[in-house]
């Protein structure tokens, strides 16, 4: 899968990254130019494109009280089944420079799918995933890998942007 990613910083997005992630973070993001996040974070939240611009929204749910399935991962197979139809799903793209797996980062030039939900009060951005190709599972150990936007292979960093 992909448990975490680094996104470019931008100062247009201080604002929105300022209500999510913690002042020692946003200082490091401004130094250093990204910004990481991991869904095992304090806050999973998510940077996401789509029609209207560029947004931060809270990554998945780990909230037994929250109406919403309880992951951060949509798999491609469930979606395609249907079984998303009663959330009405919106396709973003989630800006992502690298992502990591069990501490293994790698490369992501495009981005990566995810689809936007909302059921009442609370809307939640879940990343798109699709079985491991063989590659990517020898590189994490993971049977399962985000879906990247036209990008066919996965290149190994050696270490976060």
């Amino acid at each position: 899968m992909c448990g975490g990613i680094q996104f470019a910083y931008a100062t247009a997005h201080d604002a929105a990254i300022a209500g999510i992630f913690g002042d020692e973070q946003c200082a490091e993001a401004r130094r250093s130019g990204v910004m990481t996040t991991t869904f095992w974070g304090r806050r999973p939240a998510l940077p996401v494109i789509d029609e209207a611009g560029w947004h931060i929204i809270d990554w998945g749910n780990r909230d037994a009280a929250i109406n919403l399935p309880r992951t951060g991962w949509i798999r491609n197979e469930s979606l395609s089944a249907g079984r998303w139809d009663h959330l009405s799903p919106r396709a973003v793209r989630i800006p992502a420079l690298a992502g990591v797996e069990h501490g293994v980062w790698f490369a992501i030039d495009h981005g990566i799918h995810g689809y936007v939900v909302r059921r009442g009060s609370w809307t939640r951005v879940y990343m798109l995933t699709r079985a491991a190709d063989p590659a990517f599972a020898r590189l994490t150990g993971h049977d399962r890998m985000p879906v990247l936007i036209d990008q066919a292979d996965v290149v190994p960093l050696a270490s976060p942007r």
